[in-house]
């Protein structure tokens, strides 16, 4: 059995009240990261993977602003200590015991 629900009845609003004093402001946060990396494998060739690891080779479309790469375009190394917010996505075609993450 339902019931409705009923809204209990308020009475009319009171005055509004003055703002309190303002505080001083507190200390500036850490400055924001100004570098920034981008390298994609945009060939869209096939990469053979058999059982084992393969490193996947990120050759074009590179922006990296001062970080360094290998030769093999598989090992990227960050120019400084720091925090970074690292995205990737791969495309796969047959996922069958397949994971992978970034080392």
């Amino acid at each position: 059995m339902l019931f409705p629900i009923k809204s209990a009845s308020t009475g009319p609003m009171g005055p509004a009240e003055t703002a309190g004093a303002k505080d001083t402001a507190g200390p500036a946060g850490p400055a924001a990261a100004t570098i920034s990396m981008n390298a994609q494998n945009t060939a869209a060739s096939p990469l053979a993977i058999i059982i084992g690891k393969i490193a996947i080779p990120l050759p074009n479309d590179q922006f990296l602003n001062c970080f360094t790469i290998n030769a093999a375009n598989t090992i990227f190394t960050f120019p400084v200590t720091g925090t970074y917010f690292i995205t990737y996505h791969i495309k796969a075609t047959d996922a069958l015991l397949m994971f992978w993450h970034i080392l």
